[in-house]
């Protein structure tokens, strides 16, 4: 037996990419988005799609973040290496503030 999906299910996951849930504030950088948003603080995209989880440290973030490039593990829930994730951010962050965000 199908079920019918509600209103308020489908606006869930169309949360789940930035091309159907677009932030209204963000600055682009070569590696990737730091997201002004207060909406998507502390979450974590890989090539617009939602991540379950950053990585498996607990971190919390201000802003939100869309990674343009990176792996993740097998379930696609984390970035798979935690020194490329640092290093991604810290270029995001580097780029932004030249740019006077």
């Amino acid at each position: 037996k199908r079920r019918k999906i509600t209103e308020k299910q489908f606006r869930e996951w169309m949360k789940q990419s930035l091309d159907l849930h677009p932030p209204s504030e963000l600055i682009k950088t070569p590696n990737g988005s730091l997201i002004l948003d207060s909406e998507f603080k502390n979450k974590v995209y890989l090539k617009g799609i939602l991540l379950e989880r950053f990585s498996d440290n607990l971190r919390s973030f201000k802003h939100g973040y869309n990674y343009a490039d990176g792996r993740t593990n097998r379930d696609r829930q984390v970035m798979s290496v935690a020194k490329e994730q640092g290093h991604i951010l810290s270029q995001i962050w580097a780029y932004a503030l030249k740019q006077g965000g």
